[in-house]
C-alpha cells in the first residue's frame, strides 16, 4: 500500500492521541487511589461504629426466613377499613408459606401498634376464619380467632385476656375473597406473628409448623445507637441474619438517590479511562421488605464485606458491612462523590486535552490532503510538460509559493524552459548544418569531377569514385535531415481540415502504381473515414511506408493498402512480403537512423521517423508487426488517426 504524505501526517497526529490516553491513565491512578482511601475511611468507620452496637435480643429471631413477617414503619395512622392503600407503603403483601396463592400478608407499625392486612381468596358462600397466633414476651403463644359475618367491624372471637377488648378489624367480601384488616395492640406481639385462614376445604397460613415465624421489628436501640454517630455523606442502617432492615437509614448519600447524567464529553474519558473494572454490576437496593443484595451474606456468615455496587437510580455506591450478633452493621456511601470525572476542573481539562489532539489531528490531515494536492498538481505539470518521446510540450505556470514545494516548482520550470531551448537550438541546427555544409561539398564534388577529367591510374580512379560515394551518402544524410525537419515543423504549423481518406488513397494507390511498376499495388477497402489533418502532410507519411514496403519487397510481389475505421480510429495499412522485423521492440524502427538493410540504395531511418511524427501530430499512432498466412510472410505497418466527431 502507498504510504503517501497523508497517510504520514495522519500517522504523526495519532502518535499525539498519547498525550489524552496518558492523561487518562493517570486520572484513573488517582482515581483508583481516592476510591481506595474513601475504602479505607468507610472500613474504619465501620471498625469503630461494631462495637457501640448494643446486645438485642430481637437481633436474631426465631424461626425460618420464608416465615418471617415484616413490619413497616408507618408515617400515618391507618384507617380501620378494611383497606391497605392507606398505609402509604409502595409494597406488595408477602404470599403464605403454605397456600400461598390463596393468602397474602402485610404488616405495618407505628407508636407500637401493629397493623395487619390480608387478603384472602375464597368461595364468596364460604365464611372464613382467620387465626391470628402472636409470642408473648415470656415465649408463650396469643391465639386470637377473628369469624366475620358481615362486612364492617369485627371483633375477636377468642383471644387472650386482656387483650380481646383492645383489638379491632374491618372485615371486606372482594369478587374472589375478601379483606381483613386488624389494629394489635402494643405488647400483644413480641417476637412471633402468624396468620392462617379457612374457608371450606381451602386453608392457608404464613407458617409451616404449630408455631407461628419471627416478627421483624425496627429496633429502637439500635436505631438510637446509629443517629448519634451518624456522619454526613453516609447511609447507615442493620440488618438481621435474614437479611431484613432492623433499623431506619440513618443519614443520606451525598449524590442523591439518583446520580446525574453524563454528558458525551464524562463518557468519552470513561471510556478512555477503562471504566471500573472492580464493581459489582448487580444492583444494591437495601429494602425493608425483603432481604438485602446477596452479597450481604458474606457480612452475615462473619466476614466483612467491602464492595462497590451499581446504584438504583444510576451511579456507584461503595458499601462496608460488618457482621453484629446474629446480623450487620452496613455503611453505604455515594462513590460517584469521590470520582475524578465529577470535578468539573478536571473533566474540563481533559475534555479539552481530548478536543485539542482532535483538532490537531484533523488540522494535520487538511494540511497533509494540502499538501499532496500541491504535489499532485505539480505531478500534473510535470506529466503534461514532456511526450512520450521527450519533447517538451508545455512549460507548468510560475508559482509564488515561498517554501520547498515552491522551490522545486521553480527549478522544475526552469529546467523545462532550458530543456525546451535546447531542444529547438537541436531542431534548428539541422537546417543550419544542412545549409553550412552544403558549400563544401559542392566545392569536393567540384574538385572531384575536374580530377575525373584528367588522366588517372586505377588506384587513383577507385579513390575518386569512393570519395565520391561518400559525398553522395553525406548529401542524402543532408537531405533527409533537412527534410525530417521541415516535416517535424509543417506538423506542428500546418492548417488542418477534414480530409476524406477513401479517395485519397485510391489515388495514390494508382500513382505508386505508377511509379513502381516491379510491384503490384492493391486497394483493400471497406470504409469511408474522414480525419481531421492535412492532405499534403498524410501523403508523405504513406509515401514513405510504401517507399520502405517496395525497398524490402521483393520484386514482382503485391503491397497492399488498407483502409478500414476501428475505435474511432481510421486506420490505414500497408502490408508487403519480404523479411520478418528483427528482434527487439518494433517500436524502435520509427526512431530516426534506425535502418533494416533492404534492397535498393542505402536507407538512412528517416522514412517512418518522418511518418510517425506526421501521424502523432495528427493525434494519431503508428505501429508495425510480422504477418503471415499459408501462402506468404511479410510485415504490415498500421497508422491510426482519430476520426472526425460527428
Amino acid at each position: 500500500m502507498r504510504f503517501g504524505l497523508r497517510r504520514q501526517l495522519l500517522a504523526i497526529g495519532l502518535v499525539t492521541l498519547a498525550l489524552p490516553i496518558a492523561s487518562a491513565l493517570y486520572l484513573r491512578e488517582t482515581e483508583q487511589a481516592l476510591r481506595s482511601a474513601q475504602a479505607g475511611f468507610l472500613n474504619d468507620l465501620a471498625r469503630g461504629l461494631a462495637p457501640l452496637m448494643p446486645a438485642v435480643d430481637n437481633l436474631s429471631p426465631p424461626g425460618r426466613a420464608d416465615e418471617a413477617l415484616y413490619a413497616h414503619p408507618l408515617s400515618v395512622t391507618p384507617t380501620l377499613d378494611g383497606f391497605s392503600a392507606d398505609w402509604r407503603l409502595r409494597v406488595a403483601p408477602v404470599p403464605a408459606a403454605v397456600g400461598g396463592d390463596q393468602l397474602g400478608v402485610l404488616v405495618g407499625e407505628r407508636d407500637g401498634t401493629l397493623w395487619l392486612a390480608a387478603e384472602a381468596q375464597h368461595a364468596a358462600t364460604d365464611a372464613p376464619r382467620f387465626d391470628v397466633a402472636c409470642g408473648d414476651d415470656q415465649g408463650g403463644l396469643v391465639l386470637t380467632t377473628i369469624a366475620p359475618i358481615a362486612p364492617g367491624a369485627v371483633l375477636p372471637a377468642t383471644t387472650a385476656s386482656g387483650f380481646g377488648g383492645r383489638i379491632r378489624g374491618d372485615w371486606q367480601p372482594t369478587a374472589d375473597g375478601s379483606r381483613l384488616e386488624l389494629r394489635l395492640p402494643a405488647g400483644l406481639c413480641h417476637n412471633r406473628l402468624g396468620l392462617a385462614v379457612r374457608s371450606g376445604d381451602r386453608s392457608a397460613r404464613t407458617y409451616r409448623d404449630s408455631i407461628p415465624g419471627a416478627l421483624i421489628r425496627i429496633n429502637a436501640k439500635l436505631r438510637d445507637t446509629l443517629a448519634k454517630n451518624a456522619l454526613p455523606g453516609i447511609e447507615t442502617f442493620a440488618i438481621n441474619q435474614f437479611g431484613y432492615r432492623i433499623t431506619p437509614v440513618i443519614g443520606s448519600r451525598a449524590g442523591g438517590a439518583e446520580a446525574p447524567r453524563k454528558g458525551f464529553a464524562q463518557r468519552l474519558i470513561a471510556g478512555l479511562m477503562g471504566g471500573d473494572a472492580d464493581a459489582d454490576r448487580a444492583v444494591f437496593e437495601a429494602q425493608a421488605h425483603r432481604p438485602v443484595a446477596g452479597a450481604l451474606d458474606g457480612a452475615l456468615a462473619g466476614n466483612t464485606v467491602a464492595a462497590r455496587y451499581a446504584a438504583p437510580g444510576g451511579g456507584l455506591l461503595l458499601v462496608d458491612a460488618r457482621p453484629l450478633a446474629g446480623g450487620a452493621l452496613v455503611l453505604v456511601q455515594d462513590a460517584e462523590a469521590i470520582l475524578t470525572l465529577a470535578n468539573p476542573s478536571l473533566q474540563r481539562l481533559t475534555t479539552a486535552i481530548i478536543v485539542t489532539t482532535l483538532a490537531v489531528v484533523l488540522l494535520l490531515l487538511a494540511y497533509a490532503s494540502w499538501l499532496s494536492w500541491r504535489v499532485r498538481r505539480l505531478a500534473r505539470h510535470a506529466s503534461r510538460a514532456v511526450d512520450a518521446h521527450g519533447q517538451i510540450q508545455d512549460v507548468p505556470p510560475d508559482t509564488a509559493a515561498g517554501d520547498e514545494i515552491g522551490d522545486l516548482a521553480r527549478d522544475m520550470r526552469q529546467m523545462l524552459r532550458r530543456t525546451a531551448e535546447q531542444q529547438r537550438w537541436l531542431a534548428a541546427m539541422a537546417d543550419t548544418l544542412s545549409h553550412e555544409l552544403r558549400t563544401p561539398l559542392a566545392v569536393v564534388q567540384s574538385s572531384l569531377d575536374n580530377l575525373e577529367q584528367g588522366s588517372l591510374d586505377a588506384d587513383q580512379k577507385q579513390l575518386t569514385d569512393r570519395a565520391a560515394d561518400g559525398v553522395l551518402r553525406l548529401r542524402a544524410i543532408l537531405n533527409a535531415v533537412s527534410n525530417a525537419s521541415r516535416a517535424e515543423q509543417a506538423a506542428r504549423t500546418a492548417d488542418t481540415a477534414s480530409v476524406a481518406l477513401a479517395p485519397l488513397v485510391a489515388q495514390l494507390r494508382d500513382a505508386y502504381a505508377a511509379t513502381f511498376p516491379s510491384h503490384a499495388f492493391e486497394l483493400l477497402s471497406n470504409a469511408t473515414p474522414t480525419v481531421n489533418g492535412t492532405a499534403e502532410l498524410l501523403v508523405q507519411a504513406l509515401d514513405k511506408l510504401v517507399e520502405n514496403a517496395v525497398r524490402f519487397a521483393p520484386e514482382g510481389s503485391a503491397i497492399q493498402l488498407e483502409l478500414e475505421t476501428h475505435d474511432a480510429h481510421a486506420v490505414v495499412q500497408v502490408r508487403n512480403q519480404g523479411p520478418a522485423l528483427p528482434e527487439g521492440d518494433p517500436a524502435r524502427l520509427f526512431d530516426s537512423f534506425v535502418s533494416t538493410g533492404g534492397t535498393g540504395s542505402s536507407h538512412l531511418g528517416f522514412g517512418l521517423y518522418i511518418a510517425r511524427l506526421i501521424v502523432e501530430a495528427h493525434g494519431g499512432g503508428a505501429a508495425a508487426a510480422d504477418w503471415h498466412d499459408d501462402a506468404a510472410s511479410g510485415v504490415v505497418v498500421t497508422l491510426r488517426l482519430p476520426l472526425v466527431e460527428s
